[in-house]
């Protein structure tokens, strides 16, 4: 492999490599965050949805950040397919559920609006897990199963479900506690599998592209 895309990158200016490698930066440290936010949210028991929404919330806007900077990423390495959209619609999500808190802060003090900030962002959890889902499945089709995009599709299955549950089940602070931890870990293991497979998936695309042009 290290042979074929030694082969696939020569030629190539050095101005174009950033790009992948920002990717796979942006990628790895959206998925440290992620795991670290599941282990964090582990180890701290927070004793209140509002307290949990806080701490929510200064976790959600730095992964906005970075899901923006791996969106960049990939529209840059790939401008031709949408594997920038699961992560700039993760920044969108993200970005209004902090918005939320921060433009309209009582809606976390009372109680019924507290339930009903927990069940938009339940519906975040789904919409952005049914995406994952849709677009792992068609990339996984289109680039074969060695890209790696079968962890997004898994994620996006795992997300569906821990949102979900958030509707079914008592949004009280102990089972929301819990369903973050599974959301963020499995988003940041999804994460992890896309960055290590960034070399695999330019050597696909660029066979894909080529063989198009012929």
């Amino acid at each position: 492999m290290s042979t074929h895309l030694s082969s696939v990158v020569t030629g190539v200016p050095r101005q174009a490599r950033v790009s992948p490698r920002l990717l796979r930066t942006a990628l790895g440290a959206r998925a440290l965050w992620n795991g670290g936010f599941a282990l964090y949210l582990l180890l701290q028991h927070e004793r209140s949805v509002k307290a949990l929404i806080a701490v929510f919330v200064r976790f959600a806007f730095v992964d906005a950040l970075l899901a923006i900077v791996v969106a960049t990423a990939y529209l840059a390495v790939t401008p031709r397919r949408p594997l920038w959209l699961s992560p700039a619609v993760d920044a969108v999500a993200r970005l209004t559920l902090v918005a939320l808190v921060v433009f309209a802060p009582g809606w976390v003090d009372v109680p019924l609006t507290a339930v009903l900030y927990v069940a938009l962002l339940a519906t975040f959890v789904v919409m952005d897990g049914a995406l994952d889902l849709a677009v792992g499945l068609s990339l996984d089709r289109e680039l074969g199963h060695r890209s790696g995009w079968w962890s997004l599709s898994a994620n996006g299955m795992v997300a569906m479900a821990a949102g979900a549950a958030m509707f079914a089940l008592d949004p009280g602070a102990r089972v929301l506690r819990l369903l973050l931890v599974v959301v963020a870990a499995s988003h940041g293991a999804a994460c992890a599998s896309a960055a290590r497979h960034v070399s695999t998936l330019l050597v696909t695309v660029r066979r894909l592209d080529a063989r198009a042009r012929a």
